[in-house]
């Protein structure tokens, strides 16, 4: 990270990811995943959304991506919750109509 002026053991303190892993995405032997992404949005108080585009995860982010990016990380968690839930109950009411059409 020479054009921030931060090095490879600083940026991994900061992120608190190890040297090493930090070192193989800064030297392009290992591309940067979602969690990466998010612990270098925080690092630097940036959007999440801009680091995972910057990363090539994300090209175009969607309008609730946007949205969920800017909640807390429990209101993150909440919505995920409610999410499985409903998918979960779809799923089993999948389930059950075919079953009863079976019988």
């Amino acid at each position: 990270m020479n054009e921030s002026g931060i090095g490879v053991r600083e940026l991994s303190r900061m992120i608190d990811m190890s040297p090493a892993q930090v070192s193989r995405v800064m030297n392009d032997l290992r591309t940067p995943g979602y969690e990466f992404c998010q612990a270098i949005a925080r690092a630097f108080k940036i959007p999440e959304e801009e680091v995972l585009e910057q990363a090539g995860i994300l090209a175009h982010p969607s309008p609730a991506l946007k949205l969920f990016s800017q909640l807390s990380n429990e209101q993150r968690e909440a919505i995920l919750r409610e999410m499985r839930k409903m998918v979960a109950e779809q799923q089993w009411r999948r389930g059950s109509v075919v079953n009863h059409s079976e019988t």
